[in-house]
């Protein structure tokens, strides 16, 4: 998504503060620039009521609910983790090595995004110090990350064409509003456990092939505060890419394709699948069923049936698994009655019968085999009634009949396909000069902190319980020390890390030791490495 930009012009315009009128040119200059997840625009508090003196038998009137941009700044000054995201973004470019480039820091641009929506493009800083000073002083509502320039950004105009990015991770973006047509608990703006897994396999299949595929290392992967995640590859080669390099690894993900009629299109041609298709398809089957159809009980109403029916190649076939899928429904509708019968009673005096059960997805998935049939029936292809005819097929021991068994392979695999594999925004990965929400900012809108996760334990994080910036400053002491005494280390942690006593702890923890140490262990070995090349090249020339 793009940054706004004549749109905004009159809000700068008034912007009371000689800082953001000072800025106006920096957002102007950038705004047609691509920005990624821009739709956090900051929580506006309702209306005060007229002021007039409530009646007695009137309740008094509910006090204000604070924004979120009011816990901003204390968050900054206490809880933001300036020195480890500074350090990660220069990439040992802030040392004393012979091949440290001492410029690097401050061509990397950040984008500030103040109160009120307004877009402060370009903004760059030599060091962490520097950094944390603006963070206090203008008190950013969200921060974007952009790519490092060829020359500061401050000084972009001086330097007119010459002013190109130069280096950039590799970015992806996954947004659960793009599972919409698929995801059964809500839309939009809403995520839950129920729809976690859908993130869980992408995030998997994803994180797999980065390194199994093209060898990355160093890959950040971060909740974006709402809805979505966040993948930040940093590795040398991958933040050298170009725009055209960038583009071919995003679209080795591109199977899907969007949606075309009452299906989802995809870039699959064969049951023949690539090894690396073929390793995804292994994750999304065990996802589909593990995780997604329990949770999101796609197969419990006809909505979803008639879905998963629209891949199946003839009507004859659709019309067999629709009257079987009836058959199971009727027996479990039975089941049911007979169950809230016994119980009804047992226990006259309790009341009505109660909430019915849901039918049981996965059941109808495996045509009545239930999870018992689990560890035999999709792979034997025994009691799947999709399924049952490509078993036949396959257990004739010649003369196999492909037009029935290539399409029903197929359609089995564009089932799940399209229900799971990774819906990502290639546009944010195809271009270095995209910005992207920043590690540990806060989403406007929720409040949540955007926390980096494992992916290796992608499943078991929970983005409820992800802690808000309210719930965190709530742990910190209620009367700390003075600001000398905590610069001190005296009566309290030292300024800068008071995230120590809060939630954030493990978060900055994983990210400074999972992340940032391997990180910055590699950018010593690529710095000791092009000393050595300097100096042989050197004494080459010298002899």
């Amino acid at each position: 998504m793009s940054v706004p930009g004549s749109a905004k012009k009159q809000r700068l315009e008034t912007a009371a503060s000689t800082e953001a009128a000072e800025d106006v040119g920096h957002r102007l200059q950038g705004a047609s620039d691509p920005v990624t997840d821009m739709d956090a625009t900051p929580v506006v508090t309702a209306e005060p009521a007229t002021e007039s003196a409530p009646a007695a038998s009137q309740p008094a009137p509910k006090a204000p609910e604070s924004r979120v941009q009011d816990s901003m700044r204390p968050y900054y000054a206490r809880l933001f983790p300036t020195q480890q995201m500074f350090r990660w973004l220069v990439y040992g470019n802030d040392s004393k090595h012979s091949q440290a480039d001492t410029s690097f820091p401050a061509r990397r641009e950040f984008c500030f995004t103040l109160d009120g929506d307004i877009f402060v493009r370009y903004q760059s800083f030599k060091d962490a110090s520097e950094m944390q000073t603006a963070l206090e002083r203008k008190v950013p509502a969200k921060i974007d990350i952009g790519p490092v320039y060829s020359v500061n950004p401050a000084e972009r105009l001086k330097y007119g064409a010459t002013f190109v990015p130069v280096e950039r991770e590799l970015v992806f973006d996954i947004d659960l509003t793009d599972y919409d047509d698929v995801r059964t608990c809500g839309s939009g703006g809403h995520i839950c456990e129920r729809c976690w897994p859908l993130m869980a396999v992408a995030v998997k299949v994803i994180n797999t092939s980065l390194r199994d595929d093209f060898g990355f290392k160093h890959i950040l992967w971060v909740y974006s505060g709402r809805r979505g995640v966040h993948a930040w590859v940093c590795d040398a080669s991958a933040r050298r890419m170009t725009d055209e390099q960038r583009s071919s690894v995003a679209n080795w993900f591109g199977i899907y394709k969007g949606r075309e009629g009452d299906k989802v299109k995809l870039a699959m041609f064969s049951h023949n699948l690539h090894p690396a298709v073929s390793r995804a398809a292994e994750m999304l089957r065990t996802a589909w069923v593990e995780s997604f159809l329990p949770q999101q009980e796609l197969l419990a109403e006809s909505q979803g049936q008639e879905s998963v029916l629209a891949y199946l190649p003839e009507d004859s076939l659709r019309e067999a698994v629709r009257q079987q899928w009836a058959k199971q429904t009727a027996r479990q509708a039975a089941k049911q009655t007979a169950k809230q019968a016994a119980k009804q009673a047992a226990k006259p005096r309790e009341g009505g019968a109660g909430k019915p059960d849901k039918v049981n997805s996965e059941e109808h998935w495996w045509g009545g085999g239930g999870p018992a049939a689990r560890h035999n029936a999709f792979a034997h292809a025994r009691s799947c009634p999709v399924l049952r005819q490509v078993s036949e097929e396959q257990g004739r021991k010649v003369n196999h009949d492909y037009k029935v068994l290539d399409p029903l392979q197929r359609a089995c695999n564009d089932i799940i396909f399209a229900h799971l594999y990774p819906r990502l925004d290639v546009e944010v990965s195809r271009k270095m000069n995209h910005l992207l929400k920043a590690p540990f900012c806060v989403h406007p809108k929720t409040g949540k902190v955007c926390i980096p996760f494992d992916p290796e334990h992608v499943e078991d994080f929970n983005p409820c319980t992800v802690p808000t910036v309210k719930s965190l400053l709530a742990q910190l002491p209620r009367n700390p020390a003075s600001a000398a005494a905590v610069a001190a280390g005296e009566g309290g942690r030292v300024k800068g890390e008071e995230w120590r006593d809060t939630a954030l702890e493990p978060c900055i923890t994983f990210f400074s030791s999972t992340f940032c140490e391997p990180l910055q262990r590699a950018n010593r070995e690529e710095q000791a490495e092009q000393a050595r090349a300097k100096v042989a090249g050197a004494q080459s020339v010298a002899w």
